[in-house]
Formats: structure tokens, C-alpha cells, sequence
């Protein structure tokens, strides 16, 4: 990876504070920061001959001059050094994740809402898609969070492929930005036919079930080389509200979790619960698509 992270923005107020975070992260993973601005002309672009231009170009050209001073505006507002701007035309989600492709970049960042006066709607529903199909991880930031925390980062755990490439994530992030590490899992609840008829059989199956959670915790923790002093914690209810309220607790910076998942512990984290994640969430969700490109940890 040549070490740039891709911060999709548009002109709305959410995309200042997606902006704040990037630059934030960009200077503490010592990385290039490449702002960009897709544009998306409601007129498909044809070719004319100067010096005639059809509707749709005009539209285009309009729209990109547009973004480019807003970039720029922001950046000056922001105090951006050494950051490269670029307004780019198609589609928001599309070209994203083609640009993150092209630059080998480690993180694209955009928002989970937001709507501007330009018609490229890049901060909305456009994050689900930049996260179902980027090359690398995404991390989208829930609108209104300005208190960037990197101190704590809370990683979704199953027993999936899935998850390992976001636990892979995790690693890499919480010693990049020298932060703490929690795993959790939520626990499955087990219903067997008949089992309310046994003295104490509901209760047993939810015993094995929080045993087996915790087996789980350990060996990722082992196989990932976290060893015994990586807080690991066992969470029961809703998948989705049990992870939103476990990074409460711990007031965690980030959230890490896979795109989707299937194992034989029957949590289905890693997939539809993602996607809730990062429409509730109060703090960053770092969403990692299956197969994507996860940075490598850092020698210690």
C-alpha cells in the first residue's frame, strides 16, 4: 500500500466534520490525505464538436467548478497542508472506490448521511455501497460527531473469514494509533426442542453458549497474537444494540466490523448488522469488506 486515505466530501455541514476526521487521521497514520468530490450530471454527456457543447457538458462543467472551489474553500478553512483535492465525474460510489483502487489507498472515509446543493448526494446512501465494494477498509462517520476519540477501538468478532479480516483491521489500527483494544462477541441464544422440559436444560444451553463465546474471544486473541491482556468481552441481546451499547460503555473512537459473515456460532454479525451499525451508531463504524486489502500491523 503507498499509504493514502481517500476522503469522500460533498457541500454539506456533515462533510466538514468527515473532513476533520480524515485530515486527524491521515496525520496520525503519517499517510497522504486525497479529498475528493464526485459529481453526478442529471444529463448523460454526449460528444459535440466546438464550438457547440450540449446541455449535459455545460451542466458538467458548472458542476465541477463548483466542487472545485468548494474543495478548495474547505481546505483553507480547515488548514489542510499537503492535502490533494480532486472532483471527479460518475458515480459517487463507483468512483470512490475505483480511486482508492488506482491509489492503493488504506481507508476511505465518508459520512452516513448528508445532502448539498451539488447533485452528487455523496454523504447518504452512497456509504452503504462505498462500504459493500471498496478495495480497502471504509470508515463512515455518523452525522453530528465531532469529539474524535482514538483512544479505545471496539472490534465485532464471529467465526467467520469475515471477521478475521476485521479483526486483522483492528490490530493494525489500534497499534497504528496506539489504542486499546476490546473484542466482543454476542453470544447466540440457543432454543432446542424440549429443553424447557429438563430441570435447568434452558439454562444450560445458555451456559454452553457463553462458554463457547468466550472459547471464541480466546482464540482470536491467540490466533492474532494479542495474547491474555486484550480486553474480551461477551455480550447478549441484539446483535446490532449490543455492539452500539458495548462502545458506549467503553467509549470507544471506532467500531471494526466485516461486511457480512456466516459460522457455525449462529450470530450473523458480521453482515445486515454492519449495515445497522452504521446507520446507529454514535461513534465512526470501520466497515471491512470481505477480500478487501487490510493493512499489515506494524512490527513492534
Amino acid at each position: 500500500m503507498s499509504g493514502c486515505i481517500i476522503c469522500g466530501v460533498d457541500d454539506s455541514p456533515e462533510a466538514r466534520g468527515v473532513t476533520r476526521l480524515a485530515a486527524r487521521l491521515a496525520e496520525k497514520l503519517d499517510v497522504r490525505l486525497v479529498l475528493v468530490h464526485v459529481v453526478q450530471p442529471s444529463v448523460r454527456l454526449g460528444v459535440a464538436s466546438a464550438p457547440y457543447a450540449y446541455p449535459g457538458q455545460v451542466e458538467a462543467d458548472a458542476l465541477v467548478n463548483s466542487a472545485q472551489a468548494e474543495l478548495g474553500r474547505l481546505a483553507a478553512e480547515l488548514e489542510l497542508a499537503n492535502v490533494e483535492l480532486r472532483v471527479e465525474l460518475g458515480s459517487p460510489s463507483a468512483r470512490l472506490s475505483e480511486i482508492a483502487l488506482d491509489e492503493e489507498a488504506m481507508l476511505v472515509i465518508v459520512g452516513s448521511r448528508g445532502r448539498g446543493s451539488l447533485t452528487s448526494a455523496l454523504l447518504g446512501s452512497v456509504s452503504s455501497a462505498v462500504a459493500a465494494r471498496a478495495p480497502c477498509p471504509v470508515v463512515v462517520l455518523p452525522p453530528g460527531r465531532t469529539d474524535h476519540r482514538f483512544d479505545r477501538i471496539l472490534c465485532a468478532v464471529d467465526d467467520t473469514d469475515h471477521s478475521r479480516e476485521a479483526v486483522r483491521t483492528a490490530v493494525w489500527l489500534a497499534t497504528r494509533l496506539e489504542s486499546k483494544l476490546v473484542l466482543v462477541h454476542v453470544a447466540p441464544r440457543t432454543v432446542a426442542p424440549g429443553a424447557s422440559a429438563v430441570p435447568d436444560g434452558n439454562a444450560d444451553l445458555a451456559r454452553l453458549d457463553l462458554l463457547r463465546a468466550e472459547e471464541l474471544l480466546a482464540h482470536v486473541a491467540f490466533e492474532h497474537g494479542l495474547g491474555t491482556e486484550v480486553e474480551r468481552r461477551v455480550l447478549l441481546g441484539k446483535e446490532e444494540d449490543a455492539i452500539a451499547e458495548a462502545a458506549e460503555d467503553v467509549r470507544a473512537g471506532f467500531i471494526v466490523a466485516g461486511s457480512r459473515g456466516r459460522g457455525a456460532v449462529a450470530s450473523s454479525l458480521l453482515g445486515s448488522v454492519s449495515s445497522s451499525l452504521v446507520g446507529t451508531s454514535r461513534c465512526p463504524v470501520v466497515v471491512v469488506p470481505f477480500g478487501a486489502a487490510v493493512p499489515v500491523r506494524a512490527r513492534s
